[in-house]
């Protein structure tokens, strides 16, 4: 364990008194595990805080319980209703005043929330919906305190700020505009405290959480993913029926005691593609379970079904009745199902976060779980089905890109997002919609700022760089026809030298710091995007143990978070052995000072493989 520490006051026993009287009343448990109590402890004494908890480790008592004893309202946001909806639930049978609004209430039950918030612990939300004008004028009011801001699922932040859910990426002014809203008292006494909470982020995935959401002197609590049950296995499809076929006889393996198929997902890229793999396996899994006189249910899940139908697959799903879901990266974020078996990717995905997030769904009792990866053969000859993909997505990104680059010049170089979406989108529906998704790539850019969740500005150079272009292209135009008159070329040209000289001084800077900062250099060249992208791609090429490429991907060190412009590197306590800390079934080796080299987990493809060749050759 790694601890950098600062001097600061330690939470009261009285606190913590409080605290474990409210987890045995309410909840009915006895102790916290090591790392919720490092959680709670942050958020008591008002620090930031980014928890990277797997799965299945108790990250929601984690804000949950500070929300109790504190003064004032605690707001989670959250990317799902259904995800909202469980937990309120939960809390409302404990008898704890929590709340959510979302689309799926009438206009009669949002006002009686609203109306009731200052009486509520805990109000969970959406992006989206925070920023509504009715809800964001209600919290603005002077009688709301609010203690506490929790980013749940935070790697959706970065997977999806740039996509389709723009809107987080305004969620980092958001602390400092209710702020000033915030009663007298409340001002005096505590800053609202934001807690992102992610069950995956590699260093990368945790310094934008960091830039975007203007975390201060952040306290990061970093547990690795390790799942000594989770057997993880990558194999090549040769051809689209091979494929079809791997998918089917690995299905067919995960069975339960009683011969019964397992429940299990099977992650898909688009919708489209969930669709007919679902018909194909009805076709054919199916016919195979009737010939042992059992049956199967299997559902196709993405992200364009009615809600209702999606919330229904779910309870199906949970209660056992549609053991096997087709879906897209829509499906299983929040979702707790024990007796998930096991996790098939027909396709790979873009990220190895995604990656990670989507295989720890499955052993979360801790007892043996099984992953599969199907990948294309390497040359793509006679399955080009991934490169396709990727090029698609890839795509897909830069097409994104340049619109918002092209949006610099349609668009007023600061003002109201609501106006100026509302005039786009009078003028052309289709830019009206685009733009929300355009300043959201430009603020992860660095060519936009947020003043507040509502108004932007672009940032000066970006705007003007055409102008300027410009400007020099006329001022060289007007010295060719000026030769004639020396007083006129001498007014001219002062300003090109001075403006020459400027570029001199940049370009120089530019230089020294391309010497002194080689690394930073590149790596601005390779956006993290597709840094993510590269990572995925070296993991399924990777001839070492599967589980010490994620474990090194997703190890925090010294310099896990760069100083950034709104924050500090803070306090980070790394728990490199989570299964002693959460799951006793499972257990990760002890590593000397934390050693990945020689790390092998014995139970992956490779390791499999290094052991059958090791037996072979010891026959000699």
């Amino acid at each position: 364990m790694q601890i950098w520490r600062d001097e600061r006051a330690s939470v009261t026993d009285h606190s913590w008194q409080s605290i474990n009287q409210k987890l045995k009343q309410i909840w009915d448990y006895d102790r916290l595990y090591p790392a919720q109590s490092q959680v709670i402890e942050s958020m008591l004494q008002g620090r930031d805080t980014i928890a990277v908890m797997p799965t299945g480790s108790g990250k929601s008592l984690c804000f949950q319980l500070p929300a109790l004893i504190q003064d004032g309202l605690t707001i989670v946001i959250s990317p799902l209703i259904a995800l909202m909806t469980e937990q309120v639930k939960d809390l409302q049978t404990r008898g704890i005043a929590a709340a959510t609004i979302n689309s799926s209430l009438s206009k009669n039950q949002r006002y009686q929330v609203l109306r009731n918030l200052p009486n509520l612990k805990l109000l969970y939300v959406s992006p989206e919906t925070l920023l509504s004008a009715k809800i964001w004028q209600r919290l603005c009011k002077p009688d709301i305190h609010i203690a506490n801001l929790i980013i749940d699922e935070a790697h959706c932040l970065v997977q999806w700020g740039s996509s389709f859910r723009p809107t987080y990426r305004r969620l980092g002014v958001v602390r400092a505009a209710l702020a000033k809203y915030q009663p007298e008292q409340s001002k005096e006494n505590r800053k609202i405290t934001i807690a992102a909470f992610t069950a995956t982020a590699d260093r990368f995935t945790q310094a934008e959480i960091v830039k975007c959401l203007e975390l201060n002197n952040p306290h990061v609590i970093n547990i690795n993913p390790y799942r000594s049950n989770l057997s993880l296995n990558v194999a090549i499809a040769w051809t689209p029926l091979c494929r079809k076929q791997m998918a089917l006889r690995f299905i067919n393996q995960q069975r339960d005691q009683n011969g019964n198929l397992s429940a299990g997902l099977v992650y898909v890229r688009t919708r489209r593609g969930a669709e007919l793999l679902t018909e194909w396996l009805l076709d054919n899994l199916c016919t195979d379970l009737t010939k042992l006189n059992q049956t199967a249910s299997i559902a196709a899940y993405h992200a364009g079904l009615p809600p209702i139908e999606r919330n229904q697959i779910e309870q199906n799903w949970l209660a056992g009745a549609c053991p096997i879901v087709v879906c897209t990266s829509a499906f299983g974020l929040g979702i707790n199902n024990q007796q998930m078996r096991w996790v098939l990717h027909f396709q790979p995905p873009l990220t190895l976060s995604e990656y990670v997030q989507e295989i720890g769904r499955a052993g979360r009792d801790g007892d043996p779980a099984a992953a599969l990866l199907l990948i294309s053969e390497p040359t793509g000859i006679l399955d080009p089905s991934d490169r396709q993909l990727h090029n698609f997505f890839n795509q897909q990104q830069q097409n994104q890109q340049t619109q918002a680059l092209a949006l610099v010049q349609q668009i007023p170089p600061g003002g109201n997002y609501e106006q100026v979406s509302r005039k786009m989108a009078k003028d052309n529906r289709k830019q009206g919609d685009r733009l929300a998704l355009g300043l959201a790539i430009l603020h992860s850019m660095d060519k936009l700022v947020w003043h507040d969740p509502h108004h932007y500005e672009l940032v000066e150079t970006v705007h003007n760089s055409s102008t300027i272009i410009n400007r020099d292209v006329e001022l060289n135009h007007d010295l060719t026809r000026s030769h004639k008159d020396p007083w006129r070329s001498q007014r001219m040209v002062l300003p090109l030298v001075n403006r020459l000289q400027s570029m001199v001084v940049i370009i120089a800077r530019r230089a020294i710091n391309k010497v002194q900062n080689p690394d930073r250099d590149q790596s601005a060249q390779l956006d993290s995007y597709g840094r993510a992208i590269a990572q995925m791609q070296t993991y399924i090429n990777d001839r070492g143990c599967r589980w010490r490429f994620i474990l090194e991907a997703f190890s925090p060190g010294e310099d896990d978070l760069a100083p950034t412009s709104h924050s500090q590197v803070g306090e980070l306590i790394a728990i490199s052995n989570l299964n002693s800390v959460l799951m006793p079934k499972s257990s990760l080796p002890q590593l000397e000072n934390g050693d990945l080299t020689h790390f092998k987990c014995g139970h992956c493809d490779r390791c499999r493989q290094d052991a059958n060749l090791t037996a072979r050759a010891s026959k000699f």
